[in-house]
C-alpha cells in the first residue's frame, strides 16, 4: 500500500491552529484502513509544532453523522464547512490504494 493524495486545505475565513483530519479514503480490502490512518495522522498534532488536532471522535462522529462513509467520503466543500463548525482552519483528508487493487 502507499498514499496516494493527501491534501491540506486551509479552511477559508478561519485563522485557527486546530486541524481536523478526516478518513482517508482507502482501496483495499481492509475498510477500516481509513479511520486507522487518521488517527495515526491525528495524533501527531498534539501543539508541539503549534498545530492541535481536533478530538478524533468528535470528527468521526461529526462526519458520520454529516454523511461520510468508508466508502463514501464527503465533498471537498462540505468537508471544509463540517472542519470549521468544529473549529478548526485546517482539514487533511487523503487516499489509501493497496498497489493489487491499482
Amino acid at each position: 500500500m502507499r498514499g496516494q493524495a493527501r491534501r491540506r486545505a486551509r479552511c477559508p475565513g478561519d485563522r485557527s491552529n486546530r486541524i481536523a483530519v478526516f478518513p482517508f479514503r482507502v482501496a483495499t480490502a481492509d475498510s477500516l484502513l481509513g479511520e486507522g490512518i487518521a488517527e495515526l495522522v491525528s495524533s501527531e498534532f498534539q501543539g508541539q509544532s503549534g498545530l492541535r488536532a481536533v478530538h478524533m471522535g468528535s470528527v468521526l462522529s461529526a462526519w458520520r453523522r454529516a454523511g461520510g462513509g468508508l466508502r463514501s467520503p464527503l465533498p471537498q466543500e462540505q468537508a471544509l464547512r463540517l472542519a470549521r463548525t468544529m473549529g478548526a482552519g485546517l482539514l487533511v483528508d487523503g487516499s489509501v490504494v493497496d498497489r493489487a487493487s491499482a
